[in-house]
């Protein structure tokens, strides 16, 4: 970034709190936590151990309803009404490229935390819930709900949570990096605090973070973070779903080119 994109106010718009961020992003769990307790049950279930595509979907609709609804309400209230100008959710086709971004990121993210799960967890690395999930989709169409509520859903949540009213609200007060940094590692601490087994990805996770802050910053809305975010989670959804048909692909590939 320039002197004067450092210097530049980001989202000036709509003066964002500590407590507008974190009643966002409770709302959102909250309305998660009702939605699925309730979904439980009307279905009869006492455990949450078999939770598969459906109930991610419901519980991640009702908690991106939660989060956007009460975005929506302050946006109305203590801001502008415009989402653009208070959380700086634009998506423009010619930031689409971020895809490829976010899948070279991953791969680099992946090769970081790759020597930190062999020297804590060489052989029981604890299993993310999202992967244990992942693992019970079963069809053609509970692997596409599962890719579009990973792909297309939760990054535009999460965009708006971190991006575009924590980020904003730290870049008041501090210089550019900081307010990157501290609002990458509030991303990756938050990812571990609802789920106990991502520790080991919370480094990767803090430094998809500071990309992600980056973008933001130098453009000044979150168009690029989107869909950088995208596919760093694209990626992560296809590993998950065709693991072991990619790792086969990649040995026989490798098998024709080198044996």
């Amino acid at each position: 970034m320039s002197t004067a994109d450092i210097r530049a106010p980001y989202l000036p718009a709509a003066q964002w709190s500590y407590t507008d961020t974190a009643v966002v992003l409770g709302a959102g769990y909250l309305a998660a936590i009702v939605v699925g307790t309730l979904y439980l049950l009307a279905t009869g279930r006492t455990s949450t151990t078999d939770v598969g595509v459906a109930e991610l979907s419901i519980t991640l609709i009702a908690q991106t309803a939660g989060h956007l609804g009460v975005a929506g309400w302050l946006s109305q209230h203590r801001g502008t009404g415009n989402w653009a100008e208070d959380f700086g959710l634009r998506i423009r086709s010619r930031d689409v490229w971020g895809l490829a971004v976010g899948v070279a990121l991953q791969l680099v993210v992946a090769l970081l935390v790759g020597p930190i799960v062999e020297l804590f967890a060489p052989e029981n690395a604890p299993q993310q819930g999202v992967a244990e999930i992942a693992e019970r989709v079963q069809g053609a169409l509970g692997q596409a709900v599962f890719v579009v509520l990973i792909v297309g859903v939760a990054p535009v949540v999460e965009e708006v949570l971190f991006r575009g009213m924590l980020l904003s609200r730290l870049r008041r007060t501090m210089g550019a990096w900081p307010a990157i940094l501290t609002s990458a590692a509030v991303f990756a601490v938050i990812h571990f605090v609802l789920d106990q087994n991502a520790v080991l990805a919370v480094p990767g996770l803090f430094v998809v973070g500071v990309v992600l802050g980056w973008f933001a910053l130098r453009d000044g809305d979150l168009s690029m973070p989107i869909f950088v975010h995208a596919g760093v989670n694209l990626t992560g959804a296809m590993v998950l779903i065709f693991g072991d048909e990619l790792a086969d692909a990649a040995r026989r590939v490798g098998a024709h080119l080198f044996g």
